[in-house]
């Protein structure tokens, strides 16, 4: 058999089918926000209370709180809602922005990029 054809033939054989993993089996495998979030504050050197404070009335941007966010989405695989419970948010809508002005802030700052894929390659699998 060619290596296509042999490739081709071992995937009709597997024993799971995508199908079959679902949502629920996948988050089974994902850390906690908790976990993840306490992993920050130790990364970044500050507080985890002062991480899951919102940034509202602040002069300083909280870069680990949008990390926190950041990942929350990425590694753990929780809905808008469920960070904003965990970072008492009264609303969703700040999320996207602070994960978008994080983005954008990692391409710029390469230091704070390498300290995400630090973070969240402890986390992968």
């Amino acid at each position: 058999m060619s290596s296509d054809s042999f490739r081709d033939w071992i995937y009709q054989q597997r024993l799971t089918d995508e199908e079959e993993l679902n949502r629920e089996n996948v988050r089974a495998f994902r850390p906690a926000i908790d976990e993840v979030a306490e992993s920050i504050a130790r990364h970044f050197n500050v507080e985890l209370e002062t991480i899951k404070i919102s940034e509202e009335g602040r002069v300083d941007e909280n870069i680990p709180h949008w990390v926190v966010m950041y990942l929350a989405q990425e590694i753990c695989g929780v809905k808008l809602n469920e960070i904003a419970i965990y970072m008492s948010l009264k609303r969703t809508g700040s999320i996207p922005t602070n994960i978008a002005k994080l983005k954008s802030r990692m391409v710029v700052d390469a230091k704070l990029g390498r300290a995400v894929s630090k973070i969240k390659r402890v986390y992968d699998t």
